[in-house]
């Protein structure tokens, strides 16, 4: 018992001095040898910084992480799962997965993926991948699951797509199963003359954005299930001609126009297709079991009036806008007027501030007047005062006396 403490002990301390000093940790997992299947069941992997290892897992083919929490997956965790042909990932709230080319199947369901991670691509050892479930996740591009060509189905339901090109899916000529429903897809664009795919079944568009479908370009001749409903369609653009062998359609909760509606299901009758679906309650036209509304087309009167309008609106923005550009220069000018009276005000109140301190500056400079108190001895008082009136004495300092009032008196 002591020795199981210590050796726990040991390989604890070693774990945290590896921690400690920056090293690469290694997480391990390991698979029950009572099953051909590995279950791991509350797995926890947060830091993608670790290294993910599982053990005993000869001659399993597939793997099952029913529970836990796991951050990411990437290629190099993608290591560890090289034996598996099929992995299933369960509600862990993972944001990044990696597929490597030897899967076969792929199911993560339900997690916050964002990123998928791969192998780069290799001509000489092409994707083995057919099944991929990646719905109720947060995808935002599929560009990144072009390469997989070998793939029969391919679930991207409930992500958070809002646009995509069908020729994506141009090389994935074994594709059975398209199902994008509850994205965000306003339009399908198709970027090449003809996209076939020839084993295509069923396509689930249902729940999106689509105001129109142009299948124009599209090419699936096995096509047997289309998924339209919910959505903001008005028209298709050559009312499905092209797929003879279409048997089940759903239109409901769409805006579609009645003309287009009536030419649309005049085609899936002749083709022997079957509406799945209809609509409860109709604010126009119910056409079968579709509600339409007539497409207005206003009339030329109607276009003039509408020209009038716009030209009228136009004048008055027209005239606010160079009222608003006087008034502009008007404030402008009354600016510059009051900036510049400031400023000679600054300026005049400056220039007296200016001559105060030279006025005062003389003052200071100014000798004691009479009445003054002085310092000294008489005979010093006497001596400044003979320096004073030599100073200012006419006569080149001598000094000269007069009689006043029988007195002399120096002048």
């Amino acid at each position: 018992m002591h020795r199981v403490t210590v050796l726990l002990l040991c390989a604890l301390c070693s774990t945290l001095e590896g921690m400690r000093d920056g090293a690469t940790t290694s997480v391990s997992f390991n698979c029950p040898s009572t099953s051909s299947v590995c279950f791991i069941s509350g797995m926890v992997f947060t830091n993608p910084k670790e290294t993910l290892t599982l053990t005993n897992v000869e001659n399993k083919r597939s793997l099952s992480i029913k529970t836990g929490q796991i951050t990411a997956l990437r290629m190099e965790h993608c290591k560890a799962f090289q034996s598996f042909q099929k992995v299933t990932i369960g509600h862990t709230q993972l944001q990044e997965l990696c597929i490597n080319r030897d899967f076969v199947q792929v199911v993560a369901e339900g997690n916050r993926i964002k990123t998928i991670h791969t192998d780069p691509i290799e001509e000489q050892k092409p994707s083995r991948l057919e099944i991929l479930k990646l719905n109720n996740n947060e995808l935002t591009d599929a560009g990144v699951l072009c390469q997989f060509k070998a793939l029969k189905e391919l679930h991207l339901e409930n992500n958070q797509l809002s646009k995509l090109d069908m020729a994506c899916f141009s090389q994935m000529l074994q594709l059975e199963k398209l199902l994008l429903a509850g994205n965000r897809l306003n339009h399908l664009a198709t970027t090449i003359d003809t996209l076939e795919l020839p084993a295509l079944t069923t396509l689930d568009l249902r729940n999106n954005t689509l105001t129109e479908l142009d299948e124009r370009h599209w090419a699936f001749e096995s096509l047997a299930t289309l998924q339209l409903a919910f959505n903001n369609l008005t028209h298709v653009t050559e009312n499905m001609t092209r797929f003879v062998d279409l048997r089940e359609v759903s239109l409901s909760n769409n805006n579609w126009h009645c003309e287009p509606l009536d030419a649309l299901l005049t085609v899936l009758q002749t083709n022997f297709a079957k509406i799945v679906d209809g609509d409860s309650d109709c604010q126009g036209i119910s056409n079968s079991t579709i509600c339409c509304k007539e497409e207005v087309v206003p009339s030329e009167g109607e276009l003039f009036g509408e020209l009038a309008k716009f030209t009228e609106l136009e004048q008055r923005y027209n005239n606010t806008n160079t009222s608003l550009l006087e008034r502009l220069a008007e404030i402008e000018a009354e600016f510059e007027t009051k900036l510049n009276e400031t400023r000679l005000t600054i300026l005049r109140s400056n220039e007296e501030e200016y001559s105060e301190s030279e006025g005062s500056d003389d003052s200071n400079e100014r000798q004691p007047e009479s009445g003054q108190v002085t310092t000294g001895t008489p005979k010093d008082q006497a001596e400044a005062e003979e320096k004073d009136e030599t100073a200012t004495n006419p006569l080149g300092g001598r000094t000269c006396y007069r009689s006043r009032f029988g007195q002399g008196e120096k002048v």
